[in-house]
């Protein structure tokens, strides 16, 4: 599924991230993915290369692939990617997040 800048800013908004760095997230996945929450990296080095909108590889790619199948949900979810999104800031990225949201807008 294609989102659009405005859905990805909003679904992490909805979520409690602040609207500059929802936005700046949002440019992220826009140059990982082109907001396609189906889209499969084409000719990976090594694994199964990168998914969705953050084209999650290696361990974080499992990851993903576990938690939603904890979830009952399609990895291609936006939801379920996004919500993995904040996840992985809460828990293993928790130091880098608290980072990014502690800078100036």
């Amino acid at each position: 599924m294609r989102l659009t800048q405005d859905q990805v800013v909003a679904g992490l908004t909805k979520r409690g991230v602040p609207e500059h760095t929802a936005k700046g997230v949002a440019m992220n996945f826009a140059d990982e993915s082109g907001f396609d929450t189906g889209l499969q990296e084409r000719k990976p080095t090594s694994g199964r290369g990168g998914f969705g909108l953050a084209q999650w590889t290696g361990t974080r790619r499992v990851n993903l692939d576990n938690f939603a199948a904890e979830r009952g949900t399609a990895i291609d979810d936006p939801d379920t990617q996004l919500d993995f999104f904040m996840h992985e800031n809460a828990v293993p990225e928790a130091s880098a997040w608290s980072q990014v949201l502690a800078a100036p807008h």
